[in-house]
């Protein structure tokens, strides 16, 4: 059990660094960046920091319910299609207050933790 937990917690980390590295990219664009105004600008850092945590909060919520309905316990109305459409929703939203914040992925630390994973995944650490 602790393995597919593993395993799943991966992908779910894998995922939101894509959609991390694919929204650094764009808001990074100088064009881009010039016609957003910010979150935080509007409401306040510590506001901005709550709002993250609430989605943040929202993401584990439709990873929890996703991981029922792999298993296919504990049902639930929402089908699978529906939940990886609401978690690619929830992820953006994260990924937005995180840039929003000025926390941006870094590529070398991911590198770091996915090679960190691999080798609890074989064994190798305890």
């Amino acid at each position: 059990m602790e393995v597919i937990r593993s395993i799943f917690l991966f992908i779910i980390i894998f995922g939101i660094m894509m959609i991390g590295a694919t929204c650094a990219e764009i808001w990074k664009e100088e064009e881009r960046r010039a016609k957003m105004e910010r979150m935080v600008d509007l409401i306040g850092k510590p506001a901005a920091y709550e709002m993250l945590a609430e989605e943040c909060s929202e993401l584990a919520h439709a990873a929890l319910k996703m991981a029922r309905i792999l298993r296919g316990e504990n049902p639930t109305p929402k089908t699978e299609e529906e939940m990886e459409q609401k978690l690619l929703e929830e992820a953006t939203d994260v990924e937005l207050c995180l840039m929003d914040v000025g926390i941006e992925p870094d590529a070398d630390l991911m590198a770091a933790k996915m090679k960190r994973f691999r080798k609890r995944m074989k064994g190798e650490m305890k």
